[in-house]
Formats: structure tokens, C-alpha cells, sequence
């Protein structure tokens, strides 16, 4: 397939967790929870730059990514439901440089967001992701013409969860769009993911 991206996380969670009012739900995590996490993009995917068109329709990027990363999420007492969980998780992109081409993409400095409301199985809210270019992209080391295409995406759109305890999984659904995209593509994206504990 692609290059794919790998993670290590350490979390703590300072807080309790507490008894939901449906009792086909999970317990609520209210408190602080705490993750520090290095993660990495893998060049393994194939590379073709003979042409623009090889190199757009590649699956591969030929790009190391190292990526520090810290996230915090925080969930409310009752206020509107069962609870307001504000999440967000700080990524630093660092690139390497492409050895084929000898492009180095600058530093990105991006965070995924979410504010939702737990109520009973079901979590609904707003999600998104904002992501800025904080050094020049360069080739052979002269800046890129004529701004060092210094991108910077904001990603709108929601998500929603629903836990089933009887299976020991949960269910997720994630949806953005591209507000305004500066030096990159606009773009949507929809996420099912699947949670299960074995």
C-alpha cells in the first residue's frame, strides 16, 4: 500500500470514572486525560518522480515524518447531558529531505480537535484540524518560489461515537471538509474506525 505511519503513546488519566445514567453505556471518564506520543511516516510505499504525473499518482512519498505529539482531553460533570468532552492532540511534523528529488517540505505545526457531548452510548460533536507550514519548502536548499509554499489547512465537520459494552467495542464516525486551503488541496474526508477489546 502506502508508507504507512506508526505511533508510541504513554497516557495517564487523573480523574474518575463515573456510572452513566443508561445502563447499556460505558462508565464516563470525567477528569483530565494525558497522552505523550512519538509517531513516524515510513517510506516504504513506491516512488516514481520520473514525471509530475508518476510523482502525483504514487503511493509513496519517499518522506521520512517524525513526529513528536501531546494530547489532552477533558471531560465535564454533567452540564448540557452527561458531559462535554474537550479534546485536542498537538502534532510537530518534522521532514526529511527526499532524496530523489532533494525537496525538503518545512515543519508543520497541526492539531485535531474535538468538543462533544457524552449521552448514555452515544457521542456527538464538532470536530476538525487545523495545520500550518512553519519553514519555507526548499530544493537543494533555495527556497521554493515564490513564497516557500508555506501551506495552512483548517478542516471543519463532526463525529460521532456509540459504544456497545455487550461486545466490549465502539464505534466511530468522523467527518470534515476543508474551510480554506492556502498552498495545498481542498479536500473532505469521512473515518469509520472500530474499537474492540479482546
Amino acid at each position: 500500500m502506502g508508507d504507512p505511519y506508526v505511533e508510541i503513546d504513554w497516557s495517564r488519566f487523573f480523574g474518575k470514572l463515573r456510572p452513566s445514567q443508561f445502563r447499556d453505556a460505558y462508565p464516563i471518564p470525567e477528569g483530565l486525560a494525558v497522552l505523550i506520543g512519538f509517531g513516524a511516516v515510513v517510506p516504504i510505499g513506491t516512488f516514481d518522480h520520473s514525471d509530475p504525473l508518476n510523482q502525483a499518482l504514487s503511493i509513496g512519498t519517499n518522506i521520512w515524518d517524525f513526529a513528536p505529539s501531546i494530547a489532552l482531553t477533558y471531560t465535564t460533570p454533567p452540564i448540557l447531558l452527561e458531559g462535554t468532552e474537550i479534546s485536542a492532540k498537538f502534532f510537530w511534523n518534522n521532514y526529511i529531505e527526499n532524496p530523489a528529488t532533494h525537496y525538503w517540505t518545512g515543519d508543520v505545526l497541526n492539531v485535531d480537535f474535538a468538543v462533544s457531548e457524552h449521552i448514555g452510548p452515544l457521542q456527538l460533536g464538532v470536530a476538525g484540524n487545523y495545520a500550518v507550514q512553519t519553514d519555507d519548502d526548499t530544493q537543494s536548499g533555495i527556497p521554493i518560489a515564490p513564497d516557500g509554499r508555506r501551506g495552512a489547512l483548517p478542516q471543519l465537520g463532526g463525529v460521532a461515537g456509540y459504544d456497545m459494552p455487550e461486545y466490549a467495542a465502539s464505534l466511530k464516525l468522523k467527518a470534515n471538509t476543508t474551510v480554506f486551503a492556502e498552498n495545498t488541496v481542498t479536500s473532505w474526508a469521512v473515518v469509520l474506525g472500530w474499537v474492540q477489546k479482546f
